[in-house]
């Protein structure tokens, strides 16, 4: 089976989205939704749970400082790409599942993204 390009996974995730229209105080329209990727790594659990929490791990991916505590930790705040992307962790759990709220610096003031992260060991 050919694996899926980048604008086939787009659709299917955009076919899957519950979209919402939301007014800010400024009178700007956003159109948001709920997203559900799941996708197959090779790595351990545990490498990835480190590469997604770990400071050091995240300035290794991202390629410049991240303004946080050593390890992700439940209501810890994060700045990565020089203040461009900012948020707070929700919940930590090791290994298993990490729930964050985070923001472009971009956005409507107040909008932020949640993400969960549910990480399962198959191997």
């Amino acid at each position: 089976k050919k694996a899926p390009n980048l604008s086939t996974a787009t659709s299917e995730a955009e076919k899957s989205m519950k979209k919402v229209e939301i007014t800010s105080s400024e009178g700007v329209k956003l159109e948001v939704g709920e997203v559900k990727i799941e996708e197959t790594m090779k790595c351990t659990g545990q490498e990835l749970y480190n590469a997604l929490t770990q400071r050091d791990m995240i300035q290794i991916f991202t390629g410049g400082p991240a303004k946080m505590d050593q390890e992700a930790t439940k209501g810890g705040s994060f700045e990565l790409l020089g203040g461009n992307i900012t948020g707070k962790y929700i919940e930590v759990v090791p290994f298993t599942k990490i729930v964050k709220e985070w923001r472009l610096k971009s956005w409507a003031p107040g909008h932020m993204s949640k993400v969960e992260i549910t990480i399962k060991q198959t191997k």
